[in-house]
């Protein structure tokens, strides 16, 4: 006589394999093919500005992240995305452009409708948000990361984010700017250097990507 588990453990395979039989009939839905917004109107610029004790900051990146905000209501469920099926996310990164300058800022424009909302899946209007802009470089061997979230951007905030000061540790390697409150639950201020993201908005007429 089957214990419970074995009885448990059965209905389980037995389930999984429908559901993978289930899957496997389905195709996943593809990527949007999407459309630069010839004519954006959420224009800004994005500033990071690093302290000035920092001066050998080396291989800068900035890249914008941009999601469908109404991927339920415009897309298909996809079944090969996960058991059951469920909404697939998509999202695009954009490598951006930027100036630097040597009072130790780095500058970018932004698009917030960078692309435009199409009607990708016949289903109504996908519309295209924004999660906000990364910084990423390395100082002294060491990669660190900045992220102004959408919310900072669409405030027209201004945020200092505390960065650890490389030393000797097992991860070392790659480091994530925070908030100051959370920055000095781990340390002294003296133990970080700060960058500071700025941001402004500009006219249309003066473009942004």
């Amino acid at each position: 006589m089957l214990s419970d588990y074995s009885r448990y453990r059965r209905i389980f395979i037995l389930v999984f394999v429908i559901v993978l039989v289930a899957c496997s009939k389905h195709k996943p839905v593809p990527p949007p093919i999407v459309h630069i917004n010839p004519s954006p109107q959420q224009n800004y610029v994005v500033t990071m500005r690093v302290d000035n004790s920092i001066s050998n900051i080396s291989n800068v990146e900035v890249v914008k992240t941009y999601e469908i905000s109404n991927i339920r209501e415009c897309s298909p469920i996809d079944y090969t995305f996960s058991m059951g099926g469920s909404h697939r996310p998509q999202s695009k990164k954009v490598l951006a452009k930027y100036v630097a300058s040597e009072s130790h800022e780095i500058s970018t424009e932004f698009s917030a409708d960078y692309f435009q909302d199409e009607n990708y899946y016949a289903m109504g209007i996908c519309r295209w948000g924004y999660s906000g802009v990364r910084y990423i470089f390395e100082y002294n061997d060491v990669k660190y990361y900045v992220v102004m979230p959408e919310e900072s951007i669409r405030m027209l905030l201004e945020t200092a984010y505390f960065c650890r000061k490389p030393h000797k540790e097992k991860n070392n390697f790659i480091k994530v700017c925070t908030l100051k409150e959370t920055a000095l639950s781990y340390g002294s201020e003296g133990d970080y250097f700060t960058t500071t993201i700025s941001v402004k908005r500009i006219n249309k007429g003066d473009g942004g990507h």
